[in-house]
């Protein structure tokens, strides 16, 4: 969202003195505040001259106080979620003793709510190292540990953000015979996808470190062209029986669920490589994902995916959402 992250970095260089009078340090916490600081930002705008106060920026800033004033109208954000929020921050806080405080400040302005809310703090210290300082070029960082059920393991990946990174992750586990059983998929203000995964060994107990650099060396390779994913997980399934029967693939996408996003939600047999396909899909047809949530049940796989277009909007026009509707459908439905 390449207009927001220009939003973004205008209401910082404008406003980040003024959240301090409203005692808001960053949490609107309220509709009054939001307020406040729509005020106090225009005023701030025009004060500082033509150049920061243009009709265009003018328009970005009423729209986005129009949005977050609907997540507030929803119930999305009120006084409790922003006092767990800050609960939630305070132990992070405790974790990262030790780590720069500007680092620290710095990683919890970049990751999303949703970030915060969804990972255990004990597991952050790994990630503020993923994504501090971002990673440059086609550079990928991992880490590994050990997960909380026996036989799991934890793992995240950080990179900057392209359309295609997590399907080309999602291969590069399945050629590595990591079989995924939960996912989460973040995107930080500054564009590094984080993305974690529980997984466990396909086809044998333990995960060894050749593994995991079999892994690594997989993901470089197919990141820079020199791997073909799509053909290394079709040899691979022709070894195995295809998916049970019985379990119909079905396709819902959400409009109302984000002022920002279009949520998709897919759930169909599970199979071999089944979130590649599905990624895949999605960036072959031009949308990128910016936050999933992936489960598998037995059989069965529940996946959502928070998209949008090519431009970073939602995917509003009717026909680009029949489209997102029909490639998910025929990706989840089998090769």
């Amino acid at each position: 969202m390449r207009w927001l992250a220009l939003l973004v970095g205008f209401l910082f260089h404008h406003v980040k003195k003024l959240l301090a009078l409203i005692g808001a340090e960053g949490a609107f916490r309220d509709e009054h505040r939001l307020a406040l600081l729509y005020l106090l930002t225009v005023a701030d705008a025009v004060a500082t001259g033509p150049s920061a106060a243009t009709p265009w920026r003018m328009t970005l800033i009423r729209d986005l106080v129009a949005k977050v004033s609907h997540v507030f109208a929803r119930g999305s954000m009120d006084r409790k979620q922003a006092e767990r929020l800050a609960e939630i921050e305070a132990r992070v806080r405790r974790e990262l003793v030790g780590v720069p405080v500007a680092d620290v400040d710095a990683f919890l302005d970049a990751v999303p709510t949703s970030y915060l809310l969804s990972v255990e703090a004990s597991d952050v210290p790994d990630h503020v190292r993923l994504v501090l300082p971002a990673p440059a070029g086609d550079e990928v960082r991992t880490a590994v540990r050990p997960g909380r059920s026996p036989g799991t393991y934890l793992a995240a990946v950080a990179a900057s953000d392209r359309l295609g990174l997590l399907a080309s992750v999602a291969g590069a586990m399945t050629l590595s015979g990591l079989s995924i059983l939960t996912a989460q998929v973040f995107t930080t203000e500054h564009g590094v996808a984080m993305d974690l995964f529980e997984v466990r060994g396909a086809f044998e107990p333990d995960i060894t470190d050749d593994r995991w650099r079999r892994f690594e060396q997989m993901l470089g390779e197919s990141l820079d062209g020199r791997l073909d994913l799509a053909e290394g997980i079709r040899s691979l399934r022709s070894h195995y029986r295809p998916p049970r029967a019985g379990i119909p693939a079905s396709v819902e996408v959400h409009q109302d669920a984000s002022d920002f996003f279009t949520l998709v939600e897919v759930e169909g047999p599970d199979r071999l490589g089944l979130l590649f396909d599905l990624t895949s899909a999605l960036a072959g047809a031009g949308f990128d994902v910016h936050s999933a949530k992936v489960a598998t049940y037995g059989p069965r796989v529940i996946d959502v995916f928070y998209v949008t277009d090519a431009d970073g909007q939602k995917v509003a026009q009717a026909e680009r959402e029949t489209e997102l509707e029909r490639v998910l459908r025929g990706a989840a439905s089998g090769p």
